[in-house]
């Protein structure tokens, strides 16, 4: 589990070798660190050493999603201090919406803090999904939500029960599923291409920040 692989990078930096044995690949070729199976049994997530072990994984993947628990603890403000796109999944409620506008306050609380770096995010990296929206059920409209949260809303995901229940049942990622037969794909593919999109525009700009000290001599675009 992710608890058993933190506890690995305090000793040593993860190998190939060693992270075969803490991942497992699903059929779609993803590969998955789990969580424990049974939580009352596991020891805390050591945030350091979740950190660490983020750390370690870039070596080996070009994306890395974190799935995080709908609470705000260590372990979440250190995923949000090393993210380079934060991903925010709100509804058109106003108890989601008031919790999503607390989260964006402790981005840029984050970012602005001291001891914060370039690297951290703030509220320029911050991807907004509305998820579960349904116009003729909810009241509150999408512009609404937009003057709210004082940020643009950058993918909207409709409310599909069916499709969501049937993904969940059957163990296949719901991107995967017909979109004639699920409303809710097709944007969820489009969501998928503007965040990868996003990402390719960073490392550009990275990669062109880094040019002029990558050309000394002996050192390649990205030598270490």
């Amino acid at each position: 589990s992710i608890i058993e692989a933190c506890y690995m990078v305090q000793e040593e930096e993860l190998d190939t070798q060693q992270l075969e044995g803490v991942v497992v690949q699903h059929d779609s070729g993803i590969k998955l660190i789990l969580a424990p199976g049974n939580p009352l049994e596991s020891d805390p997530l050591p945030t350091q050493s979740f950190h660490t072990l983020v750390e370690n994984l870039r070596r080996f993947y070009d994306y890395i999603i974190i799935d995080t628990a709908p609470f705000l603890d260590e372990a979440l403000v250190a995923v949000i201090q090393s993210a380079d796109e934060v991903v925010v999944v709100t509804t058109s409620t106003m108890p989601a919406l008031k919790d999503t506008r607390i989260l964006f306050n402790l981005i840029q609380q984050l970012k602005e803090a001291p001891e914060s770096d370039d690297s951290t995010a703030g509220k320029d990296h911050i991807f907004l999904v509305l998820n579960q929206f349904d116009p003729k059920v909810s009241r509150i409209t999408p512009d609404q939500i937009a003057n709210f949260l004082k940020h643009r809303i950058d993918a909207e995901i409709p409310f599909d029960l069916a499709g969501a229940v049937g993904s969940m049942n059957n163990g296949i990622p719901w991107i995967t599923v017909d979109p004639r037969r699920s409303p809710a794909v097709q944007p969820q593919m489009n969501m998928v291409q503007i965040i990868r999109e996003r990402f390719e525009k960073t490392s550009v700009a990275a990669a062109s920040d880094a040019a002029p000290a990558a050309r000394q001599p002996g050192r390649g675009l990205f030598g270490r």
